[in-house]
């Protein structure tokens, strides 16, 4: 089963992960991998942002060539 649809949003090369309730664990990276991999892309940069309880996974995507 892929992420919910409310958990992440795509804006260009980006995929948004968000999860508004800070006091659980962030989705699992093996969610994302398979997200990632479902669209045959290959992760290239990952980061987080915890600004205003706010958590926020930042992937950066390319395509397979």
């Amino acid at each position: 089963m892929i992420l919910p649809k409310q958990l992440w949003t795509v804006s260009k090369d980006h995929l948004h992960f968000k999860r508004f309730n800070s006091q659980k664990k962030f989705c699992k990276r093996s969610l994302i991998d398979r997200f990632v991999t479902k669209y045959k892309r290959k992760l290239i940069h990952f980061e987080y942002d915890f600004t205003k309880l706010l958590k926020r996974v930042i992937i950066t995507l390319t395509n397979y060539n």
